[in-house]
């Protein structure tokens, strides 16, 4: 999985409806400005770029006669990787911002106003763990802060943000560039001074998965810690990300906003779990489901687990101790600007099963909180479960303008929609016990017609949809008709003719036919626990793009 290609659209295909989706799994962290007043100069940074990665002799790479590597055993799984060593290490220093400081909350209340006030509003501001303490670390603009015994520690960056994340308390920054076809990450430790140094480096050739590994330190024995760095970092449930917060949520954060509203007329409840099949759901886990009734009673608190196993999109979410349901409201309204609408933004709860297991898990909707604009009605939707009598957000996702996605009963999350009147793309995943998001089926597809003078509709001589499935990591392609009096068998027919395949530069085999990817599609469905029963179950809240049956659209019967 690339990182920044964290960004996903997930979208699924309506011929009836045009409608965009794109629930964003976003990886952002550690970039900020505004140093302050500094007692000494910092070091220049090192600019990541191609020319920096050098390759060097195999006489400098021999691992089989220097006794400084590690053992066969360590490396075996490596070993037909090229190992590749880089001479001094790059280290960037921190420097002191002036002044001491009595809490963090202080310290970064006064680099947060430093910011001069026609930016203060458009600049975004993080709150990241990254050291091992408990103390949160400010990110602002192209620098990072880290607060330690009063002092405040300064490190300045020259990476794109949205080209960066990080190891949560581990002191791991991973910096991501994309150059001829290959993937590369490099990689920052934090030492003892609030430094970073540059420990190691991965490259992953696009085309033939071809890896090589890079050690900065001068300490060859390093490489095998450079490849646990790699494994952690690519693991989504273990890497962190950061969510950007402008400087009121700032101020909530660290328990300094002090412009409180009264919200209760900025929220209306939407109670969908009263309903009589709820109540009966609500009664027979009553145990279970007595800590989210307090929660909504706003007498317990719920715990967020920023790592990317939770949709990286929306408010910060980014302290430890746990917010209430008032305070929730808070966040959410001056996370999204709620001071615009006329009407009361809406709460909606309701109960489901992810896993079909029997332990219920609530869902909250927040309905009309406006991305980018006040007209597209924009909803958040959290996936809540409790664990150890404490209440954890588990999985979270947006939707805006032209957009849709289906949350039900049995945990299924689908997502459709269009960036044009002819692409359609999309995907559907089921939240499994843990309310861990597997992503099952995804689709793109795209309209061609003989009216629009298209390549594709030339050689059908028919209307009809080119059509990309990635199922488990696999792709297929293949071709459904859109026209009456062409069938999906004949125009398969048609596209794996000889000459139409010569002029596709595809073989017989690079193309599927639609009842192929209906037995495949049922497989897979099989293999990640999602039936029958589950596709069927009822939706958690009432679609908001006109009634239309989104999990009925994702799978119907193309034959």
């Amino acid at each position: 999985m690339h990182l920044v290609r964290d960004i996903l659209m997930k979208a699924f295909r309506s011929r009836k409806a045009s409608i965009l989706v794109t629930t964003v799994a976003f990886l952002v962290v550690i970039c900020l400005s505004g140093c302050g007043t500094l007692k000494h100069e910092t070091v220049e940074n090192t600019e990541l770029s191609e020319d920096n990665i050098r390759t060097v002799s195999d006489e400098q790479t021999n691992i089989e006669t220097d006794p400084e590597l590690p053992s066969e055993e360590e490396t075996k799984d490596i070993q037909d990787d090229q190992i590749i060593m880089e001479g001094e290490p790059d280290v960037l220093d921190a420097i002191e911002y002036e002044g001491t400081f009595a809490s963090y909350q202080e310290a970064y209340k006064e680099i947060a106003d430093n910011v001069p006030e026609d930016k203060k509003n458009i600049t975004d501001f993080y709150l990241i763990y990254f050291n091992d303490d408990d103390i949160p670390d400010l990110i602002v603009d192209k620098n990072m802060y880290i607060f330690k015994d009063g002092i405040v520690y300064c490190l300045e960056f020259g990476f794109p943000i949205f080209h960066t994340g990080y190891l949560e308390k581990q002191g791991i920054m991973g910096y991501w560039d994309y150059h001829d076809k290959i993937d590369e990450y490099t990689f920052f430790k934090l030492n003892e001074d609030f430094g970073l140094q540059k420990v190691g480096g991965y490259s992953k050739s696009v085309s033939d998965d071809k890896c090589e590994y890079w050690d900065y330190t001068g300490k060859q024995l390093q490489i095998t810690e450079i490849k646990n760095i790699v494994d952690d970092y690519l693991n989504e449930n273990k890497r962190s990300d950061s969510y950007d917060i402008g400087y009121s949520e700032l101020l909530f954060y660290l328990g300094l906003y002090e412009n409180h509203e009264d919200l209760n007329a900025k929220y209306m409840i939407v109670d969908s779990s009263h309903n009589i099949d709820h109540q009966i759901f609500v009664e027979q886990y009553d145990q279970s489901v007595d800590l989210y009734e307090k929660f909504r009673n706003n007498t317990v608190k719920l715990y967020f687990d920023n790592s990317s196993s939770v949709t990286p999109y929306g408010p910060a979410f980014c302290m430890s101790d746990g917010y209430t349901l008032s305070e929730l409201e808070e966040i959410i309204y001056l996370h999204y600007n709620l001071e615009w609408r006329d009407d009361a933004t809406q709460i909606d709860f309701n109960y489901l099963d992810c896993g079909m297991d029997g332990i219920p898990e609530m869902a909250i909707e927040f309905k009309g909180v406006g991305i980018y604009s006040i007209e597209d009605d924009s909803t958040l939707v959290l996936v809540i479960k409790e664990e150890n009598g404490q209440l954890q957000c588990r999985y979270r996702y947006e939707t805006w303008a032209r957009s849709a996605t289906v949350l039900n009963r049995a945990g299924v999350v689908a997502s459709f929609g269009t960036s044009g009147a002819a692409y359609h793309s999309g995907e559907v995943g089921i939240l499994d016990a843990d309310v861990k998001l597997k992503w099952i089926y995804s689709l793109s597809e795209t309209y061609y017609s003989p009216e629009y003078e298209s390549d594709l509709a030339a050689i059908s001589g028919t209307d009809m949809y080119q059509c990309y499935i990635t199922m488990d990591g696999e792709e297929y392609l293949c071709y459904i008709s859109d026209d009456p009096n062409t069938s999906n068998d004949k125009l398969y027919q048609i596209m794996c003719e000889d000459e139409n395949l010569k002029a596709l530069n595809m073989t017989r085999d690079d193309i599927c036919h639609p009842e192929e990817i209906t037995q495949l599609r049922e497989k897979v469905l099989e293999k990640y626990g999602c039936t029958k029963s589950c596709l069927e179950a009822d939706q958690v809240f009432a679609a908001d793009y006109g009634g239309y049956n989104i999990i009925d659209e994702v799978f119907e019967n193309w034959n």
